[in-house]
């Protein structure tokens, strides 16, 4: 009899319990989630663009300072003037430096005291690869690739006459850089019915010229000891000294373009 009777309490709290929650169940609101594919441009790159805009925001006295904002990308510090750009703990030989899509061939890939002979003031954009995609740049861009990008030779049609000017100063080492650059492209001009319009001609020449100068004197720190036992406050043959420009003509056409550059670092 007992038995009997544990069973059928047992069947009744189940059974209550069962109805509660059948119960309680009819009581929530109905919740609908929706989702949909990430498209191939949505989707993450190993990929990133620094435009001239970006460029002249940033701070830094080398492209490795401009870039350490990047994702994945960092500088290895061996001097204020002299630092190379690590991307993915890969730096040295296993990363490859373009310039306009060639080669950029420097004592900075072999000996860290070097710095790269390019100032981010002359670049119109910086291109940043990662990943399998680095494989068309040969074995040494294991790491990745970057391609310094300037517009000394223009392979767009433009037309008249671009300036901008540069001037940046502060910092623990009172660092100072100025910059000019200048681009002209002559206008053409067509007329048609008693009326004239000015424009981009299919075949047109473009120049461009650029300077700069950057300077710091040795980076401040609170105490400094040198190798040699000699302490104070700042980093000793830690200054910056660079000046350069360039200059570059293309003429570019429908079909394509040609150009010529010269530059000094």
């Amino acid at each position: 009899m007992t038995v009997l009777k544990n069973t059928a309490g047992l069947a009744f709290f189940t059974l209550a319990n069962t109805l509660a929650c059948h119960a309680f169940a009819q009581t929530l609101e109905t919740v609908t989630i929706q989702a949909e594919p990430l498209n191939a441009s949505e989707s993450g790159k190993p990929f990133s663009l620094i435009d001239s805009r970006n460029l002249g925001t940033g701070t830094g006295l080398t492209i490795s300072e401009r870039l350490v904002a990047t994702p994945g990308i960092a500088q290895t510090g061996f001097a204020q003037g002299a630092s190379r750009p690590v991307i993915r703990g890969q730096d040295s030989d296993r990363i490859k430096l373009l310039r306009n899509s060639s080669a950029l061939t420097d004592a900075s890939s072999i000996s860290y005291d070097h710095a790269l002979p390019v100032d981010p003031f002359s670049l119109t954009q910086i291109e940043v690869v990662r990943g399998p995609a680095t494989l068309v740049y040969g074995g040494n861009a294991v790491g990745g690739a970057i391609n310094l990008v300037d517009d000394r030779i223009a392979r767009r049609p433009q037309t008249g006459l671009l300036g901008e000017a540069n001037l940046e100063f502060g910092g623990a080492s009172n660092a100072q850089a100025t910059g000019v650059k200048l681009q002209y492209s002559p206008q053409h001009s067509t007329s048609t019915d008693n009326q004239t319009s000015t424009t981009g001609n299919p075949g047109q020449w473009h120049f461009r010229a650029d300077a700069f100068e950057r300077s710091a004197e040795n980076q401040r720190a609170p105490a400094f000891t040198d190798p040699n036992g000699i302490q104070g406050k700042e980093v000793r043959n830690s200054s910056l000294d660079t000046a350069g420009g360039g200059f570059g003509f293309s003429y570019v056409h429908s079909k394509g373009y040609v150009g010529c550059q010269r530059r000094k670092l």
